[in-house]
């Protein structure tokens, strides 16, 4: 975005990399943190990653629309500035607003795999107990989700 000049484009599409380089790319272009900027964001990795940093750097996900493609399940976000939202509980950084189509149950499930094998990761490891924690926390509030009515 640093040949991209103020004014030049009121709508980013950032898609296919990620979530660590689409993280960097929003920290590092200030211009976009303006109220006429939306962004669409399809991160291929650390999708809460990403999530993150939107929050953190006063953006509001709108909406995220799950997508199956190939075999693989991914989230596109649709973000834009607001100045500033409350952070949210670890566990939405994982899943964000996806809702509970079919895909979006894909998707959620993906996560929920990346968190359990985080969890057993760790479960024995004595120096890793505070990680632990926090998974098993996250991995049982994404599992709550599933059941509950949308």
């Amino acid at each position: 975005l640093s040949a991209v000049k103020p004014g030049e484009a009121d709508t980013i599409i950032i898609a296919g990399i990620g979530g660590e380089v689409i993280s960097g790319i929003i920290k590092n272009c200030e211009w976009i943190k303006s109220t006429g900027i939306t962004l669409i964001l399809q991160p291929t990795t650390s999708p809460e990653v990403l999530r993150k940093t939107l929050i953190n750097s006063g953006f509001d996900i709108i909406t995220e629309t799950p997508l199956l493609e190939n075999g693989k399940i991914y989230s596109i976000m649709l973000a834009r500035f607001c100045g500033g939202v409350s952070p949210y509980q670890e566990h939405f950084y994982y899943i964000g607003k996806v809702p509970k189509t079919e895909h979006g149950i894909i998707y959620i499930k993906k996560q929920l795999k990346r968190i359990s094998d985080y969890v057993n990761a760790y479960e024995n490891i004595e120096t890793k107990q505070k990680e632990y924690m926090l998974f098993k926390n996250i991995y049982l509030e994404i599992e709550k989700t599933l059941t509950e009515k949308p």
